[in-house]
């Protein structure tokens, strides 16, 4: 019986669960946020590059399909399926510090595509303007 109650058999957000539910909710609802909108980011540089009404809606499912499929043989901590399903990724039971891990790669990711599209935009204002 005591081992029913008993939290440590448990994945980390799953305590949580246990802690707040609500807070089970925000978290997955922010992390899930944050995926939304690295991957939006993504198709916003890519529709900079190739100016497609098709290819901006789907580069970002495409690109995630893609990165998720490929990161799937590289450790826990790069494997982005494994950082979308919020697994423990350093194995340290804290939700603050996966949570934190987890908006520092998504937070690299917009940085890098959000520099790819101010080049490719000042590149074409600058095209149009001389």
């Amino acid at each position: 019986m005591e081992n029913e109650l008993n939290v440590t058999n448990f994945p980390i957000t799953r305590k949580l669960f246990m802690v707040s539910p609500w807070l089970y909710i925000l978290y997955h609802i922010f992390v899930i946020s944050l995926e939304t909108a690295a991957w939006g980011m993504v198709g916003l540089s890519i529709s900079a590059l190739l100016p497609n009404r098709f290819i901006a809606l789907l580069s970002p499912f495409i690109c995630c399909y893609i990165v998720t499929t490929i990161s799937r043989s590289f450790p826990v901590y790069l494997n982005f399926y494994s950082i979308n399903t919020l697994e423990d990724v350093f194995k340290q039971e804290n939700p603050i510090l996966n949570l934190a891990y987890i908006v520092g790669v998504y937070a690299v990711i917009v940085l890098i595509f959000s520099l790819i599209f101010s080049r490719v935009v000042k590149r074409r204002i600058g095209n149009e303007i001389t």
